[in-house]
Parts: structure tokens; sequence; C-alpha cells
């Protein structure tokens, strides 16, 4: 066994990444660059985020107390918060694992205890607080506190010594230090400011001043008072504001979620999956315009749904129709219409691959060589 089995081992148990636990710096990594990868049209999120992941590789994070960054995406649904969150979790936790906290589960007072576990006598009071179980599991866990402004104010009691000091206790007493976790709310509280805000040319510093003080207005229902006090705000390292998208940002969702049915269809179905740059350049504009026209509620997602329109749709009708065909077939093109009877749609052709078509090509020459080589030698 090798000291690189030793450092793997452990770190897969204790959850401590293993450059770490092997007193090494880990590989460079261009985080713009990479955090740039998994989101689109939002520039000044991701560099923000990359400026808090190389302080806290630099060691700088623990200085103050609290985790080791604090961080609240603000803006409407589909601009790419969970994505970005989720790419962040795949470079810092061991685990490359998104722990997920939907807060909307969370809306009474009482719901507090799926955090910190059920008080003395109750039903699942020895299996203690779920955050303090994951949090001792893997400490260098990324946590996604996900439409953070549903919760009822008193689920956030807990986090404020969990921010400031960076441990946390459960109903039995088992105490989690948080301190090398990375936390992240995410809110569409203030996301009609982000738009209006955005469309005004505003400077980035306003926008995130003018979200802060609309998220200190949110209200609790069932209590009349706010969801976050200032001194809950106040122990949030940065809050990083997520743009509507714009053209450009669509072309890149679209040209990533057609990546990844290409894929798909190669990897489960050995199948070649042709989309042409027509097709991509429609769904692209009609979903900016959606968008648009939603008042950014739309976001990313009406690719999804445009896709499925014109490729997953007419794709899987013509493959019940011509069954044979599309299963011996290698090769999936999609001819894209602009216009017709019904607006436009997508032509769907089955034809053996090109690489495939060649080397029958080759077989066949091949063979026909060498009847002709074996009938010389007969004469």
């Amino acid at each position: 066994m090798t000291t690189e089995d030793v450092v793997r081992v452990i770190a897969e148990v204790s959850g401590v990444p293993a450059e770490q636990i092997a007193g090494i710096g880990g590989e460079r990594i261009d985080y713009e660059q990479a955090l740039g990868g998994s989101v689109f049209g939002q520039r000044d999120a991701v560099g923000v985020v990359a400026g808090e992941l190389r302080r806290i590789k630099a060691g700088l994070a623990g200085a103050s107390g609290g985790p080791a960054s604090v961080m609240l995406f603000a803006g409407l649904t589909g601009t790419g918060k969970t994505e970005l969150a989720k790419t962040v979790a795949s470079f810092y936790s061991a685990s490359k694992r998104l722990v997920t906290y939907p807060m909307a589960n969370f809306t009474e007072a009482h719901s507090v205890s799926g955090i910190i576990g059920s008080p003395p006598g109750y039903i699942g009071y020895e299996r203690g607080g779920k955050l303090i179980n994951e949090l001792n599991a893997d400490p260098y866990g990324v946590f996604l506190l996900d439409e953070a402004e549903k919760a009822h104010s008193e689920v956030w009691r807990p986090f404020l010594n969990l921010f400031d000091e960076g441990w946390i206790v459960d109903q039995r007493g088992v105490k989690a230090h948080g301190d090398r976790a990375i936390f992240i709310l995410t809110s569409n509280a203030g996301a009609e400011i982000i738009s209006r805000m955005t469309r005004e040319g505003r400077p980035e510093k306003e926008i995130v001043a003018a979200v802060k003080e609309a998220l200190l207005r949110v209200g609790d229902q069932s209590r009349g008072g706010p969801v976050f006090s200032p001194e809950f705000m106040a122990r949030i390292d940065r809050i990083i504001v997520f743009r509507p998208l714009d053209l450009e940002a669509m072309v890149g969702i679209c040209l990533k979620t057609v990546d990844k049915q290409r894929a798909w269809w190669l990897e489960k179905r050995e199948k070649e999956l042709v989309v042409p740059e027509s097709l991509i350049d429609y769904v692209a504009r009609r979903g900016h315009l959606a968008n648009e026209e939603s008042g950014g509620k739309e976001g990313g997602r009406v690719i999804g749904k445009l896709l499925k329109e014109l490729i997953d749709q007419p794709l899987l009708l013509e493959g019940e129709r011509r069954e044979e065909e599309f299963r011996r077939c290698d090769r999936i093109e999609c001819v894209f219409h602009a216009a017709g009877p019904d607006g436009p749609w997508t032509e769907i052709r089955f034809s053996p691959a090109q690489e495939k078509e060649q080397e029958k090509e080759t077989e066949t020459e091949t063979e026909t060589e060498q009847e002709t080589r074996w009938q010389e030698v007969q004469e």
C-alpha cells in the first residue's frame, strides 16, 4: 500500500480533501473559467464566487470565525443559482456533492427540528440533528439553503451562532464545526429590483444594497416579523446578484443542453445526434423573447421546453412510426425548417453513421479484391 492509497482512504472516511491531508496545495484552478462553463450570462456572479474560492484556498477563510464562506445568491428562477452552487461543490467538497435543504419545508417554528433534531422525549431524538450529522460526516461540505425567504424566522436562529462562531449543537448536545464548510442561500426576493436596476444600468454595488434592503423587508406571515433579522444578514459574507439572462446566455444554455443530449444518445443508444446551428439559434432567440415577455420568470428552463418540442417529441414520434429504421440506424439527423403550415418544425432522418458507411465500403472493396486475386490464382 502506497502513501497515496492511505491518503485516499482517509479522505473518503473523514471527508477532508486528499490534498489537505497530504499537505499539498492541489492543482491550480482557473475558477472563473471553470465556473463560467456551468452558468451563462453571470460574469459578475462568477467573479465574486471565484474570489471566495481563492480566498478559502489561500487559508484566509477562518480568520474572522464562522464558516469558510456564507453566500446568498439572489435573482429570478432559472438564472443559474443552483447550477453554480453544484459546481462549487464539485470543486470544494470531498464528496463532490451539494447538500440541499429546501427551506420551503421549514415554514413552521417547530420545523427547526429538521435542522437540530427533535427535543428529548420526542420521536427521532436519538437520531440527532440532520445538519449536525452531515457537518460531522463531511466537514468540507457545501450546503444549499434553497429559497431561504420561505423559512420561518425561528429556523434561522441556530444559524446565527453557526455563521458567527462556526459551530452548532443539536438537541442531544452533539457539537459540529462548520468552519470549513460553505453555505449558500438562494432567494427570489428582490428579483424585480434586480431586473429593473439592470435595465437602468445601475452598478453592482447599488443593486446589492437594494437587494439587501428587500431581504430585510421579507415578512414572516405566521409570526408577523421579518424572516431575516439585521443580525442574521450581517453574518452573510457576500450577497451575489444573478441578472436576467441575455441572448448570449440563452445560446450558451442551448448549446450545453444539446451537448448533453448528444452525449446521452451516443452513450445510451450508440447513435450520433446531429443538431443544426439554425435550430440552436432559433431556440435561443425564441427562448430569450419568451423570457423577456415573462419579465424574466421563465429563465433558462424555457430552453429545455423548446428543445423538447423541436427535438425530443418529433424524434420519438418518428422512432415509433419507423421503428425498424430507427433501431438499425447509427445516426439521427435533425433538419430544421423555420417555416411550415403550423410554424417551425423538425424533420428527422435516420441513417448509418458516415464512418460506418466508409468502413462498409472499405470492407466491400477488400472482399472484391480478395475474390479477384483468388480468381487469378485459380486461372
